[in-house]
């Protein structure tokens, strides 16, 4: 359900130690490499292959030989000056080799990327970067070798310029600036190909890719108690709403018993529309929770397994100080800070210990003293760097929601869509994640993810992903999860 990933560095020890250390042939890997983007090949009458001078142009130089021997007409275009025993082999059969530099222009049906592979470290110029745009003009289909040439392999980036792939077959592992946006978008349709390299050859990897999560089956001799209990603390005037989603949806995704807070001046609203949820009645000063409601909290969090704070709940000095105050009590139980929450503990992270958040790049940004551009320029890194330094989980929300455990391990997700930019969808999952990690869900923050987005992709196929809404995706959560169990 979790597919392996590796960074750049990881896969540059992979290969040496299988060469070095096991005596496997660097030939040998080429032509597996090789033979493993064949299969992913469609027919075609010719096929331009360009080829830089690395072991990314030594695996298109091998599957140039395989495409001629197939009976396929090559053209083989040499970005870089190189020698190459492939390449050697391809001009003694007789197969047509082109300097990029000599080339005028060239029709092929079939066009691919072997320029750069994971070494890339600096911005793509010059002649690598009039191939790749050269090639991005072209109508026909194209296939990259392990990664779109221009891509970053560790984080997605764009260095300059990039292939814009329809199919990356990349080879041993999936590489982490595959599963990233930009990259992902470059990338097209990711598929990952053995080349015979052993496990053994791996260091041991803490990223993942999540491509599916399996519900838990319920036993029969269960009862409502057995699926936790929520507690939400959210809401203040003009922003039931959100208080409402964050309740509804841990309501609708399986929690046993969901009891929300709100302050006085939305109680009513919210307890005529959660007729499936208890609502809680705490003191405010007409619009915010205050300071005064303290005690009631912690008695009520006594019964819950899982609290929710933040949704909704304004940035004033009230409604920061009452949550940085909770957050001081609540500590030893699963709690889950969303929105105005964060923003309220922006000066007192070491308060986050042992929680989870699940904050949008801004307040990403915000927590790191940084800017977005910053945070989304490599998010996976943020994320992981934030949660080892304060010993929280981080769901770092965004297309490709990254989600960072403090002991090392993160999650890519796979699921979501457009469609779900839009007022409400985030205190959708924090109430999901709630749920989920009140009924002991195993990696219960990365499950509220997946479905999260599943959910919201099941609404895009119903709805379309310029007419969809946050009360959309609740109502699409009973549809998601049972979509987890089969």
């Amino acid at each position: 359900m979790y597919k392996e990933l590796v960074t750049a560095k990881q896969m540059r020890y992979a290969d040496n130690f299988a060469i070095e250390n096991l005596g496997i042939d660097e030939l040998i890997l080429i032509e597996n490499a090789a033979i493993a983007v064949l299969g992913e090949c469609p027919d075609s009458n010719e096929a331009a292959i360009f080829c830089g001078s690395g072991n990314n142009g030594s695996d298109g130089f091998a599957l140039a030989r395989h495409l001629y021997n197939r009976g396929t007409k090559v053209k083989v275009i040499t970005v870089f000056d190189t020698e190459n025993t492939n390449l050697n082999i391809l001009k003694k059969l007789g197969a047509q080799v082109i300097s990029f530099d000599e080339m005028k222009d060239i029709d092929a049906d079939l066009y691919i990327d072997a320029i750069f592979g994971t070494g890339l470290s600096r911005e793509v110029t010059g002649k690598a970067a009039e191939a790749i745009n050269f090639i991005n003009k072209k109508e026909a289909f194209k296939i990259a070798i392990d990664l779109p040439s221009g891509i970053n392999a560790d984080t997605g980036e764009v260095m300059g310029c990039a292939l814009k792939a329809d199919v990356t077959v990349t080879l041993a592992r999936g590489k982490v600036g595959l599963y990233q946006y930009p990259g992902r978008e470059y990338a097209g349709k990711v598929i990952v190909k053995d080349i015979s390299i052993p496990t053994m050859c791996f260091e041991k990897t803490n990223i993942f890719a999540t491509e599916g999560i399996k519900m838990p089956e319920r036993r029969e001799d269960t009862n409502k108690g057995s699926y936790g209990k929520v507690l939400t603390i959210c809401g203040s005037l003009g922003m039931a709403g959100a208080a409402y989603m964050a309740a509804q949806a841990a309501v609708k995704s399986g929690a046993g018993l969901v009891s929300c807070a709100v302050p006085s001046c939305i109680f009513s609203y919210t307890g005529k529309r959660l007729i499936e949820a208890m609502t809680i009645n705490l003191p405010d000063d007409g619009k915010v929770i205050t300071i005064d409601a303290l005690d009631k909290i912690i008695e009520e969090s006594k019964k819950a397994n899982a609290i929710l704070i933040g949704c909704g709940m304004r940035n004033t000095k009230q409604s920061a100080y009452l949550i940085r105050e909770a957050v001081k009590t609540l500590k030893n139980k699963k709690l889950v800070i969303d929105a105005d929450g964060i923003n309220a503990l922006k000066e007192d992270l070491n308060l986050l210990e042992g929680t989870t958040i699940t904050p949008h790049p801004g307040e990403m940004a915000r927590l790191l003293k940084s800017d977005i551009a910053s945070v989304q320029k490599d998010r996976l890194s943020c994320a992981c760097n934030f949660a080892k330094k304060y010993g929280c989980t981080v769901i770092l929300k965004g297309a490709g929601t990254v989600t960072a455990y403090p002991d090392g391990r993160a999650f890519i997700n796979l699921t979501g869509n457009p469609g779900m930019s839009n007022g409400g969808s985030g205190d959708v999952l924090a109430g999901l994640t709630a749920s989920f990690l009140a009924q002991g869900i195993p990696e219960g923050e990365v499950a509220a993810v997946y479905v999260h987005g599943l959910a919201g992709d099941m609404c895009k196929k119903k709805y379309s992903d310029n007419a969809m809404s946050a009360t959309d995706i609740i109502k699409m959560l009973p549809a998601a999860v049972k979509k987890c169990k089969v």
